[in-house]
């Protein structure tokens, strides 16, 4: 028989009188797509896992979809029966009038039969359709909005419907099976439907986070709170879109609490919550970097917008404070139909982004009654309230134009015990006179009327801290004036905790590095010339090195001087708790966080700041702080400590915005031949305390991957350095090798490659060719050289550093394990059998002694990739190694993952390195997933062109290959052959080993697709580069010329019209070359 859903297809054209064979048809062909597209997933999924491994709930999916089909298959040899009924032995075209007539009425007599057909067919279309969006949401490609839109119809239908639930049809006659099909139909549907009548119920809250923690006294709003939940998640009424509303009103009245409390009581109705500082551009990528934080991919704004689309359970997104009217909005919402969104504005026009119910809410002042209970709530007077409280309170809340803010900040006064309920107007109108306006100096003009009366409560609990003139007072007045230059949403006490600590931590790395220095200059003889120089740049330093101290809240510069932090921890506490109590800052105490009102933040930073110096002195304290709170390597390299600068990002933007500011008002005075200016910038420049801090922050955004900004603040270091110590110091050396390697992982090695140069030459004119000094830069140097294509002179750098290793350093030390892998990873890339176990012996060394050494974390990098590179030459030596080696990255994966976020280069690398060992054993599919995945990531985070871009779609075009998807690999490899031509770190010599493992996959693929002359031509351009890159003939040189040869051989039987199917088959089978590429990917290195 033929295929049911083609029998109907030109059914339409059997006859043109009736409009529901038109219906049918259209059923039809809907039919038709929707049972390719189940076919389709079908196939997919009995390619990734076999039926005995299905999850049972998808297996009974599968049955209902077969067995609507067979229903399909029989009302369609049905629907053919009665269509050549009507039609006649005349066929389908109208001879006559007469012929017309009887066509018609046929037609008229099977109208009833046509439309249950119509019917029945229109029940199987959402049927299929609903198993359809099930199937693929078990999967993972389908949100809960889609089956809950399919479901919403299904149920209608079913309420519409007047065939019986239990009782089966009597008889065995036409009507009695018409009633069977269309009671298996209709249970089938239900049962179908039953599992999604609402949300499902198997998520639980697992992300938190609102822009304020929610007061205890929240008041009022309660209409709009049940309005919100009915319109934004309780609605029943399906919308394919994404859920937005607005909350918009003046500064202080309330909307960020308003969002934050929704948040709160709904919950249980979110996977997860999460918030967005909008104030500005730089705030929004600030605050969408954390989310990514939380999210585990890498931070910044794209990663984390990503990650959010793809959630398939609810989330809610607050875009607290988009006020700016030049912004647009909406390019920062994620897009597609997913999720809810609160937008809070003062700015009106914004409005129009809502798209439910009412689609915003007006908010102003509080309801009088609502004013009023807030304010005698904040200020703690004791109920029952009488009538003249609460007249006293009206005139109050009515005097701060029921602001929210503005009450709570008055209510606070009043507990304090700064005034009374009855005397709080008369402070606040004696205020009035001393109130200074706020100074403009780094803010966009900004009509500072309308938060007149929330600035002039908020000087009044200030001049209240201010006049106790405590310790803790004067604490909490310098940390308020710190945190307003950080951002200000999530404050962490672990920040404070920390730089108060590290203190100690570094003191001791210090003595430990001197001893190993002491050691080592004990085992190699320095000249006595060397030691004089050595002696006159430490006077020379003395004498020119400024002497200003770093400039710290005062508490912080105490704890960092103390031996016992402990007092000092509990100092900060009470000093913060001091501004809790004044409510300018508030305090998460589940997370331990602090977070500022954006009016507070604004207000605090200029606040008590007569002069634009001051501001400036403020802003440094807090880089200071932050600095001060952060552990270079060795002692930075943990996961927790990782994870502790990712968080730290935004708050390193936040200072960033604040010094450009800063810089751009210097100008702007420099220009207007303001003396003062011009000396003040020259006190804030640069100094070795700022200089260490902008190599800790540039430490961050190496972290992160924001190596451009890296590279912006260790190129000001370098040139300080170099300018005041000169090229041979220590210091000097150390941040040119970091500049280094940022410029290689922005894939400038021209660069990377004359930073190292000149760092090791430094070093062979400061102590000669065996101080262990001159061996690590000349390890530095030998990866370049080995990225870079020269892979026999890396080898021969790296042979000699391993050799003074071993001779001047104790055995087992870090520095010689992290030569010894790396000679591992150059010996392995010249592919002799003899080469491959010498190489693997010497990553084992590394390996084990890393494993066994105490000072190494068992998550460190250089851990890391020594086991990664014995797992990627275990593959290329035996099949014995391939499950060890495919379990062993998948632990490197998991704790890079954990470590450093899956969007890192680090983990991304890992990502197809664990593919690799996948495709070993045959596991195509789940390393095509891993290596999709990780492209994605790789093309956002760094570019299409980024040569470990290039690599891992190399990689994809192997795996097609392996797959014998031809056409696809030779799309792939051929457009990456042109965009290594290109890149910067492949023209560093003609031939790059990435190119060349690209031309030798291209020439396989041309192979399997019987296109030998093309294959030939990719041989020769490969053997050409091999001369290029190596002193004696490459393994794989020999093999691809076999390749060329057979080619030629094969091209030739072809002209003779002879069948090469079977030769082609059994070269598929039995792959002579498997060029897994190892040495041709640049290994990063910390």
């Amino acid at each position: 028989m033929a295929d049911p859903f083609s029998i109907i297809a030109g059914a339409g054209g059997l006859i043109d009188i009736s409009n529901d064979f038109i219906t049918l048809q259209a059923e039809v062909e809907t039919l038709g797509d929707v049972s390719k597209s189940i076919r389709s997933v079908f196939d997919r999924q009995r390619a990734l896992c076999s039926p005995d491994h299905e999850n049972p709930q998808l297996r009974d999916l599968w049955s209902r979809a077969g067995e609507t089909l067979v229903c399909c298959t029989t009302t369609l040899v049905e629907l053919e029966q009665y269509a050549a009924t009507i039609v006649g032995q005349d066929g389908p075209t109208v001879k006559h009038s007469l012929d017309a007539l009887k066509k018609t009425v046929r037609k008229r007599s099977k109208d009833p039969d046509l439309r249950q057909c119509r019917e029945r067919l229109h029940r199987y279309q959402l049927l299929l359709s609903l198993a359809f969006h099930m199937i693929n949401s078990h999967i993972g490609h389908t949100n809960h909005d889609t089956l809950q839109a399919l479901s919403h119809d299904v149920r209608k239908l079913l309420e519409e419907t007047s065939v019986p639930h239990e009782k089966l049809p009597q008889g065995t006659g036409q009507d009695s099976q018409h009633q069977l099909i269309n009671l298996l139909t209709m249970k089938l549907l239900r049962d179908t439907v039953e599992p999604i009548q609402s949300p499902p119920s198997t998520f639980v809250n697992q992300h938190f986070r609102v822009p304020q923690p929610v007061s205890s006294i929240f008041t009022g709003r309660k209409d709009r709170l049940d309005e919100l939940s009915r319109t934004f998640i309780g609605s029943t009424v399906y919308t394919a879109q994404q859920k937005r509303f607005v909350i918009y009103g003046m500064g202080g009245s309330g909307k960020t609490q308003f969002c934050s409390k929704f948040a709160e009581q709904n919950r249980d109705r979110f996977w997860g919550v999460f918030c967005i500082n909008a104030r500005s551009e730089e705030l929004i990528k600030q605050s969408y970097s954390l989310i990514a934080t939380i999210a585990g991919v890498e931070p910044n704004e794209k990663a984390a917008i990503y990650w959010l689309v793809n959630i398939q359970f609810p989330w809610l997104l607050i875009i607290d404070n988009a006020d700016d009217p030049s912004m647009t909005l909406e390019n920062h919402f994620p897009p597609g139909n997913r999720g809810h969104i609160l937008v809070t504005t003062r700015n009106p026009r914004f409005k129009v982004h809502g798209n439910v119910g009412s689609r915003s809410f007006d908010f102003g002042g509080l309801a009088i009654d609502e004013a009023k209970e807030l304010l005698l709530r904040a200020a703690e007077q004791p109920e029952p309230w009488d009538v003249d409280t609460f007249s006293l309170a009206s005139n109050i809340s009515k005097t701060l134009g029921h602001l929210a803010l503005a009450i709570r900040g008055a209510g606070a006064a009043i507990s304090s015990g700064i005034c009374t309920l009855r005397d709080y107007l008369i402070l606040h109108r004696n205020y009035w006179q001393f109130k200074r306006r706020p100074t403009k100096s780094m803010n966009t003009a900004r009509n500072y009327e309308v938060f007149w009366e929330v600035y002039t409560t908020l000087d009044i609990c200030y001049r209240h801290i201010e006049s106790k003139q405590t310790e803790a007072a004067r604490d909490a007045i310098e940390l308020l004036h710190t945190f307003a230059f950080l951002h200000g949403d999530s404050i962490r006490f672990d920040i404070l905790k920390r730089a108060m600590n590290n203190s100690k931590f570094e003191a001791e790395q210090q003595l430990r590095m001197a001893a190993d220095q002491k050691k080592e200059g004990a085992q190699v003889q320095t000249s006595m010339v060397e030691r004089i120089k050595a002696m006159a740049d430490i006077v020379r330093l003395f004498i020119i090195m400024p002497q200003d101290p770093p400039v710290y809240p005062t508490v912080i510069r105490q704890a960092i001087n103390a031996e016992d932090k402990d007092q000092f921890i509990l100092r900060v506490r009470v000093a913060l708790k001091e501004l809790v109590e004044m409510s300018l800052i508030c305090h998460d105490q589940v997370n331990d966080n602090y977070s500022m009102h954006p009016v507070v933040h604004e207000w605090a930073r200029e606040r008590g700041a007569e002069t634009f110096s001051e501001q400036a002195l403020r802003c440094e304290a807090a880089g200071m702080m932050i600095s001060a709170s952060i552990l270079l390597p060795p002692l930075q390299n943990t996961s927790t400590e990782s994870r502790y600068a990712r968080e730290l990002l935004p708050h390193l933007d936040s200072l960033k915005t604040y010094e450009i500011a800063i810089k751009e008002f210097l100008e702007r005075n420099r220009s207007r031949g303001r003396t003062w200016s011009s000396w003040f910038q020259s006190k804030i420049n640069m100094s070795p305390h700022r200089s260490l801090m902008k190599a800790k922050f540039s430490f961050v955004y190496m972290s992160c991957g924001r190596y451009d900004d890296a590279r912006s603040l260790q190129i000001q270091v370098r040139d300080y350095t170099l300018k005041l110590l000169g090229p041979n110091h220590e210091k000097t050396r150390r941040i040119s090798l970091a500049l280094s390697e940022t410029y290689r992982h922005l894939d400038r090695p021209k660069e990377a490659a004359t930073l190292q140069k000149s760092v090791l030459n430094s070093c062979l004119h400061s102590f000669g060719s065996w101080h262990p000094e001159t061996l690590r830069a000349k390890d530095s140097y030998s990866k370049i050289l080995w990225q870079q294509g020269f892979m026999t002179d890396a080898k021969t750098m790296q042979l000699d550093v391993v050799k003074g290793f071993k001779k001047y350093l104790e055995p087992g030390h870090k520095d010689t394990l992290k030569a010894t892998h790396n000679l591992a990873l150059f010996v392995s890339a010249f592919w002799d059998h003899q080469d491959l176990k010498q190489a693997y012996e010497l990553a084992t060394e590394a390996v084990v002694g890393m494993q066994s050494s105490c000072q190494i974390e068992q998550d460190d990098d250089d851990l890391l990739f020594a086991q990664e590179t014995r797992a990627q030459i275990g593959l290329r030596i035996s099949q014995e190694y391939y499950a060890e080696s495919l379990d062993t990255m998948l632990q490197i994966l998991a704790k890079r993952t954990s470590k450093h976020g899956r969007g890192h280069p680090y983990t991304l690398l890992a990502m197809v390195h664990t593919a690799r060992a996948h495709s070993a054993i045959g596991h195509h599919e789940a390393a095509e997933t891993l290596v999709v995945a990780g492209l994605d990531m790789a093309e956002r985070n760094l570019s299409k062109d980024h040569i470990g871009t290039l690599f891992g779609r190399q990689f994809l075009g192997m795996l097609m290959i392996r797959q014998h998807r031809y056409v696809e690999a030779e799309a792939i490899l051929l457009d990456v052959s042109m965009r290594q031509k290109k890149t910067p770190s492949l023209r560093i010599r003609s031939y790059h080993p990435d190119r060349l493992g690209t031309l030798i996959e291209l020439s396989k693929c041309y192979f399997y697709q019987q296109k030998f002359m093309d294959s030939v031509l990719a041989c020769d351009d490969a053997l050409v580069g091999f001369e290029d890159i190596s002193v004696k003939e490459h393994v794989l040189a020999k093999e691809t010329k076999d390749m060329r040869h057979r080619c030629i051989e094969l091209q030739k039987r072809k002209l003779a019209d002879e069948d090469l199917s079977s030769i082609i088959k059994d070269a598929e089978a039995h792959p002579q070359i498997d060029y897994r590429s190892i040495w041709f990917q640049p290994r990063p290195h910390v």
